[in-house]
């Protein structure tokens, strides 16, 4: 396989990182071998729709999330095999498959629409009860 594997290793923008993305035949996302490291750059990887191979700690929370996502190559370290990543790497020379179907509303709670969604709730449910608070006051102090 070799010449058919490139790797960046210099840092590059987060635009060119997209690009850099889209181009490829497919995606390798490795993890740390800290269980509750998930990768920040993961959702940038999966809306791409390529191929991605996955190797995580066996206690990372991606994991599941991968998984409900629909990737179908996701290994941890303790029982990834050698076959595996050849698999893999020749179902990428052999041009299959072009892209993968992901199920995307499993991961829609991650979303950057869901999570200020979320934000805009913590802070609502706060000035109301801070309203209320105030409300009670007021009516404590004018009686």
């Amino acid at each position: 396989m070799a010449g058919q594997v490139v790797e960046i290793t210099d840092r590059i923008t987060y635009y060119h990182t997209l690009v850099t993305l889209q181009q490829a035949d497919g995606l390798f996302i490795p993890g740390s071998d800290a269980p509750r490291y998930t990768a920040s750059k993961i959702y940038s990887y999966l809306l791409t729709s390529k191929p991605v191979l996955v190797i995580f700690n066996r206690e990372s929370p991606a994991i599941s999330v991968l998984r409900k996502y629909g990737v179908q190559q996701v290994y941890d370290y303790d029982t990834v095999t050698q076959e595996n990543i050849y698999s893999f790497l020749l179902s990428l020379a052999n041009g299959l498959p072009e892209s993968a179907q992901y199920n995307t509303l499993a991961v829609s709670k991650y979303s950057a629409w869901q999570m200020t969604r979320n934000q805009c709730d913590l802070f609502d449910s706060i000035t109301a009860e801070k309203n209320q608070i105030e409300l009670v006051r007021t009516n404590l102090t004018t009686r």
